[in-house]
């Protein structure tokens, strides 16, 4: 049982009707006020969660108070109640009856693990999570619950037939051929790459490898693993209708395990720890490509621009008083319009200070065409070797017909990644609208040898990859196969419609949207005024008042608690 309660919570759940106080041991027939705030304890702590306390540590003090300020009790009486006497067994037996609750019987069982193995077990959810449910099943029954340790070995039992039955299934789904390629994955016989390898690793090893520091040698290798998990021929389906959660604990018990250890499995649970394993392994390393493309993009206008700003810098010099030395300038040649330049000019201005000042003004008109022009350097001399290998590994896909360019760009550039050509074919139907900025022209036009504006395939192809990033962070364009990355339709386990309770219980969150904001504004009110109680008192900061108010200053300890 929870810890915190809240004052409404407390009310709707631990208020004692008045046929319970009918219930409970009267003080005339010489029973102790213990026996009386014991007795509701018991009940009230009954009807909440399904079972009864195993000692006074499970209740709340908040619970304990409530319920003695409703008998004019102390909190005290609970304390010198007797947890393992024959006056609570008693008590029991009166709640049992007046509950309608009835013990545990075979059938119960029996009924309790089917429930289990077809409702609950195929959600992943932890053996706590597990335990809770089973508590709530045998209240609605209105069963009592077994021993803790009783019910947790029926737990354990239904959770081995659910697994047997659960792998029986998914290595039904899997060809001879698939099936003969798993066993491969396990092989140590030989060592995998180097012959002359002191250790022997087995190719499920090297899977699990992480890809190291990015580089284009880093790159083919998570590709290349990719190459051997899809030579398996997984089903695509294979997990589709398994709740994610569960698909994970199969992947990290086939990950932690040796070869050794999953060569000892039945067939069945091998078959599929390997292949949930291999599976969600595919989609990590999808979602890695996916995210060093992205950082390839991002890198490509990043690193272009702080160049371009150091070069900028470097090549000039800003000139003081620019004004003052336009109007000498303008004076001087007034007054001598017949003169010389060197003799009228240069007096007032040296041709280094006149050379900073064209330097000066033609920076800002050139800013973006530098800019360009460092990523395109970067692009062809580097990155164009890695994203072709990427855009070959992923297929992209998009569920909204706004982002159908982007996709049909990307189509282009790989129809076009085998050709040596500048431009594109002057009768290709390049996507323009959705894809490129307004000022695209000036972006990837080029003049060609007889004088025509023509397309240039690698300009074309860094404004492709741009609008592709932006797409990919807001999930309008996914990939296929990947999972952070993957179809946002399929984010939800399919069952979630049916087992939302479940989930959100799970997930400790309210099925009311109301009462999840409140939660909110709660945490938030706390925060900020332990936030505006502490501020003042800490040394390291200083509040000014320009602007509306700045806060400056070290923080050099934490804001004080209240």
């Amino acid at each position: 049982m929870k810890r915190q309660w809240e004052p409404e919570e407390l009310i709707e759940q631990f208020t004692l009707m008045p046929s319970e106080l009918a219930l409970l041991p009267d003080e005339i027939t010489n029973a102790a006020a213990q026996n009386r705030l014991g007795f509701a304890i018991l009940l009230k702590f009954f009807q909440v969660e399904g079972r009864f306390p195993q000692h006074a540590g499970e209740v709340p003090k908040a619970i304990t108070d409530f319920i003695a300020q409703q008998l004019s009790l102390s909190t005290e009486d609970s304390r010198q109640y007797k947890w393992s006497s024959r006056t609570m067994k008693r008590h029991r037996g009166q709640i049992r009856a007046f509950l309608g609750v009835g013990p545990m019987t075979q059938s119960d069982q029996q009924e309790l693990k089917r429930w289990l193995i077809e409702e609950i077990l195929p959600l992943g959810l932890s053996f706590e999570a597990l335990k809770a449910q089973a508590y709530g099943q045998l209240q609605k029954l209105k069963v009592e619950p077994p021993a803790a340790k009783e019910l947790e070995r029926l737990l354990r039992s239904a959770a081995r037939l659910h697994e047997r039955s659960f792998c029986k299934q998914i290595a039904a789904e899997l060809s001879a051929k698939t099936r003969a390629s798993i066993n491969a994955l396990l092989n140590t016989e030989s060592p995998l790459e180097d012959e002359s390898s002191q250790f022997r690793q087995s190719q499920l090893s090297y899977l699990k490898t992480d890809p190291g520091r990015l580089g284009l040698k880093s790159l083919l290798k998570e590709i290349e693993k990719l190459q051997r998990i899809h030579e398996l021929e997984l089903p695509s389906a294979l997990f589709n209708q398994a709740v994610p959660k569960l698909v994970q604990q199969y992947r990290r018990r086939a990950s932690t395990e040796p070869p050794r250890e999953l060569r000892r499995h039945p067939p069945a649970i091998r078959y599929t720890l390997v292949a949930a394993f291999c599976w969600q392994r595919e989609r990590e390393i999808m979602d890695d490509l996916v995210t060093l493309l992205i950082q390839i993009i991002h890198r490509l206008s990043i690193s272009a621009e702080r160049r371009v700003e150091r070069e900028l810098i470097a090549s000039f010099k800003r000139v003081n008083r620019k004004e003052t030395l336009l109007l000498k300038i303008a004076t001087a040649s007034l007054k001598q319009p017949e003169g010389a330049v060197r003799d009228v000019v240069y007096p007032v201005a040296d041709p280094e200070t006149l050379q900073s000042l064209i330097d000066e003004q033609s920076a800002g008109e050139t800013y973006h065409e530098k800019v360009h022009t460092r990523i395109r350097a970067s692009y062809l001399h580097h990155y164009r070797r890695m994203v072709p290998a990427i855009l070959d590994a992923l297929s992209f896909h998009s569920n909204n017909e706004q982002h159908q360019p982007v996709v049909q760009a990307l189509a282009i550039l790989k129809r076009y990644q085998e050709s040596n050509r500048r431009f594109y074919d002057a009768d290709e139907a390049l996507v323009i609208e959705g894809v490129l900025p307004t000022n695209w022209p000036e972006l990837i036009g080029e003049t060609d040898s007889d004088g025509e504006v023509r397309i240039n395939r690698v300009n074309y192809e860094i404004c492709v990859l741009q609008a592709l990033r932006e797409k990919l962070r807001a999930r309008a364009v996914w990939v296929a196969r990947a999972g952070r990355y993957g179809n946002p339709e399929q984010d939800l386990p399919h069952d979630f419609e049916a087992h939302r309770e479940v989930y959100y219980q799970e997930l400790s969150q309210p099925l009311e949207a109301e009462a999840f904001i409140q939660q909110l504004q709660q945490t938030m009110q706390t925060e900020l005024s332990q936030l505006n109680q502490g501020m003042p008192k800490n040394k390291g900061v200083r509040i000014q008042t320009r602007k509306n108010g700045w806060i400056s200053g070290v923080f050099a300890q934490p804001l004080e608690k209240v």
